[in-house]
C-alpha cells in the first residue's frame, strides 16, 4: 500500500500536525515549515514556500491577534493606573498625552 505524499519533505501525513497553504491545497508538516500547533491557532491564511517563490507578494497571514510586546506595554499601563489611582494621582499616557482620570 502506498501512502499519500505531502509536504516539503514529501512524506506521509504520519499522524503529524499538518497545515494547508491557501494557494495550492498542499499540506505541510508543521515541523517541516517551522509552524507548531499553537502558531497556526493565530494564521488567517498560510502561502506555501511553493506558491510564495512563484508569487513573491503572497505572504502568509496572521488573525489580528495583539503581539506580545504589545500586550506587555498594555499590562505595564494598567499597573501604572491602579499604583496611581491608590496614590490619588491621574496617570498620563505618554502615547497620547491625554491625561487618564483614574
Amino acid at each position: 500500500v502506498v501512502e499519500d505524499q505531502y509536504c516539503i519533505c514529501r512524506g506521509s501525513y504520519g499522524n503529524r500536525f499538518m497545515l494547508g497553504c491557501d494557494g495550492c491545497d498542499e499540506w505541510f508538516h508543521g515541523s517541516c515549515i517551522n509552524i507548531n500547533s499553537d502558531q497556526a491557532k493565530n494564521v488567517d491564511q498560510y502561502f506555501c514556500p511553493f506558491c510564495v517563490e512563484k508569487n513573491p507578494s503572497l505572504k502568509t497571514i496572521y488573525k489580528n491577534v495583539p503581539k506580545e510586546k504589545e500586550r506587555h506595554r498594555e499590562r505595564h499601563k494598567e499597573k501604572m493606573r491602579r499604583k496611581e489611582a491608590k496614590k490619588g494621582k491621574h496617570f498620563l499616557d505618554s502615547d497620547s498625552d491625554d491625561q487618564v482620570n483614574t
